[in-house]
């Protein structure tokens, strides 16, 4: 489903992402969670990293663009960030041509660190990139441009209080700017309500519904 942020034509993907020409977005990952989560000493199972890089394969794959930009939080906190997670990205990355922008983030406290291995552009937020505002924080948007963001994993409930489903979805503020769901399954979402011109998009993991229309508008990614 395509939508104009501020001017700038942006597809939605059901796979909570978004695409503008060649450059796809996306936001929150969180890589390393669940090994942060283990040492803590939760007794957490792996997979979730391996899991993400291959739904990103398959993104750029079926729309074949040239480089992926994540609008923040790459990584998850330091204590997950181990030698295994860095050398795994590390194989993948290397097995790739198309580039990787990371817009530092609240959680990315060691980007740096990793951005040689991962072969990875930072930004700070703010960029301006082809027209586009790239923020991690929304409330970090200038308000003067078309903008996109994460960080607050935008959902939204559809049904009724028997039947509820949430989704995550993207949230056009306003018609200037666009949140991203969180790329990662293995996060909450927060439910957020539309203000007076704003829109709500569930992805469903193939499709993108419009949330509030009468019959709701549906496209596949």
């Amino acid at each position: 489903m395509k939508v104009e942020v501020g001017g700038i034509e942006i597809e939605l993907l059901g796979a909570r992402a978004a695409r503008r020409g060649r450059t796809l977005f996306v936001a929150d990952l969180h890589l390393g969670k669940s090994e942060a989560l283990r040492a803590a000493g939760a007794p957490m199972c792996g997979g979730d990293t391996g899991e993400q890089l291959r739904r990103l394969d398959q993104l750029v794959a079926i729309t074949g663009v040239e480089r992926v930009v994540v609008l923040g939080d790459l990584l998850h906190a330091v204590s997950g960030v181990t030698e295994g997670l860095v050398e795994s990205v590390a194989s993948w990355r290397r097995s790739h041509v198309w580039t990787m922008s990371v817009v530092r983030g609240n959680h990315d406290r060691v980007l740096d660190d990793v951005a040689g291995a991962w072969r990875l552009c930072v930004l700070d937020p703010g960029t301006v990139d082809d027209g586009l505002e790239l923020v991690h924080d929304p409330g970090d948007a200038s308000r003067t441009q078309a903008w996109v963001a994460g960080h607050v994993h935008p959902a939204v409930r559809i049904g009724g209080a028997a039947n509820a489903i949430k989704l995550p979805c993207f949230h056009l503020v306003s018609g200037l700017g666009l949140v991203l769901p969180a790329f990662s399954m293995f996060t909450g979402g927060l439910c957020v309500r539309s203000g007076a011109g704003d829109r709500l998009f569930g992805a469903t993991g193939r499709r993108v519904i419009e949330v509030g229309q009468t019959p709701a508008r549906a496209s596949g990614w």
